[in-house]
C-alpha cells in the first residue's frame, strides 16, 4: 500500500509540475500531454550581478519609462492652477515610489529565481545518483532472483522501487529546467516571479 501512495504521490507531483511549466511556456495545460524526455544539461547556478539584471528588465524600464513621463509631464505643466501643479507632483513621487519598490520586489525575484534553481540542481543530482543506485541494486536483485535466493514477489516490489526513482529523476529534472529557463531569461531583460516549482 505505501508504494501505491508514493506512485499516487509521484503522478499527482508530475502533474503539479506539468501545469506550472504549461503556465510558465504560455500554453494550455493538457494533463495528457506526451513530453519527450529532455537533454538537461545540469549547470550550476551562475553567478550573476543583480544590479546590471534589474537595469536591463523590461520591468523595471517599463517602470522608468513611466517616472521618465510623469517628471516630463510635471515640467512641461504650465498652469496657474495649484491642484494640478500638486497633482503632477503627486504622479512623480508615486511613479518614483513604484521604481524604488519594483527594485526592492524584483531584487527578490532574482534572488529567489537564483536560489529555486539551485534546489532544483541539487534535487537532480541526488535523485539520478539515487536512480543509479537503485539500478544497479535492482540488477543484483535480478541475479538473486535467478538464483533462487529472493521471491518473484520481491523482485517485483524492488523493480517498483526502480521505477519510482527514475520517475522522481526525471521529474526532477523537469524542475530543473523550469527553473533554469527562469534564470536564463532573467539575462535577456525578463525576470520572473518564482513560483516556487
Amino acid at each position: 500500500q505505501a508504494e501505491q501512495d508514493n506512485l499516487t504521490k509521484l503522478k499527482d507531483s508530475y502533474q503539479e509540475t506539468l501545469a506550472t511549466l504549461s503556465y510558465d511556456l504560455g500554453i494550455v495545460y493538457n494533463p495528457n500531454i506526451q513530453l519527450k524526455p529532455l537533454d538537461v544539461k545540469l549547470d550550476p547556478v551562475p553567478t550573476v550581478d543583480a544590479d546590471t539584471l534589474l537595469g536591463k528588465s523590461y520591468q523595471i524600464q517599463s517602470l522608468g519609462n513611466s517616472l521618465n513621463k510623469a517628471r516630463e509631464d510635471e515640467e512641461k505643466a504650465i498652469t496657474d492652477n495649484s491642484f494640478q501643479d500638486q497633482a503632477n507632483k503627486a504622479t512623480t513621487a508615486i511613479a518614483e515610489q513604484q521604481v524604488a519598490q519594483g527594485k526592492i520586489t524584483y531584487a527578490k525575484a532574482i534572488q529567489s529565481n537564483l536560489q529555486d534553481m539551485d534546489t532544483a540542481y541539487k534535487a537532480v543530482q541526488t535523485a539520478q545518483r539515487e536512480a543509479q543506485d537503485t539500478t544497479v541494486d535492482g540488477v543484483n536483485m535480478q541475479i538473486r532472483y535467478n538464483a533462487g535466493v529472493v521471491t518473484k514477489y520481491d523482485l517485483q516490489k524492488y523493480q517498483y522501487q526502480v521505477d519510482a526513482t527514475q520517475a522522481k529523476a526525471e521529474l526532477t529534472g523537469l524542475q530543473y529546467y523550469v527553473q533554469k529557463a527562469k534564470v536564463d531569461a532573467m539575462s535577456k531583460g525578463y525576470i520572473a516571479n518564482s513560483s516556487g516549482g
